[in-house]
């Protein structure tokens, strides 16, 4: 390969860094908007559930739209980060079977090492868990407390007739 061909494959190549930086980037945003999404939409529905915690079909009813929503949003934000990472690694691929030269192109992160320990405690990757455990939890709890509040009856009188426990008239 001539150093003019050499120039040119670079020259290609960087253009098309520049769509996957772009493609990373555009995805980046809309998975941020997403996450903004699924935090202003829990809220909603936590002050919805809060408004009816005494009724338990319509809590239950907002507790499973509030878990619909933060599994729906956090299955798309986990696809998000799948594919940024196809692209990152398509990138690398390519890197290596050119053989360049770190000096000569930039990874498509800015050299940013991720860390895998700490993957999972990104944003967007663990706040669909943590609502969906909240909405768990508060349903769970609003069940065992409306059950302690609600009247049982006992001894003997629990399997009364109505009519005999009425009081009889003299």
């Amino acid at each position: 390969m001539t150093d003019q061909e050499a120039r040119d494959q670079l020259a290609g190549d960087m253009v098309y860094r520049k769509e996957l930086q772009e493609m990373i980037r555009n995805d980046n945003e809309v998975s941020n908007h997403r996450t903004t999404w699924l935090s202003a939409s829990q809220g909603i529905l936590f002050v919805a559930a809060g408004t009816l915690k005494d009724q338990l079909v319509p809590f239950l009813v907002v507790a499973a739209a509030g878990i619909v929503v933060a599994a729906s949003v956090g299955h798309a934000l986990r696809m998000s980060f799948r594919y940024r990472r196809h692209w990152k690694d398509i990138w690398q691929k390519r890197v290596c079977k050119r053989g360049y030269d770190m000096d000569e192109v930039l990874p498509l992160d800015a050299a940013y090492q991720p860390n895998e320990a700490i993957k999972g405690l990104q944003p967007g990757l663990l706040l669909p868990w943590v609502f969906i455990a909240a909405w768990i939890a508060l349903s769970l709890y609003y069940v065992h407390q409306l059950r302690e509040v609600a009247p049982r009856p006992t001894g003997s009188a629990a399997n009364a007739p109505i009519a005999a426990s009425a009081p009889a008239s003299r």
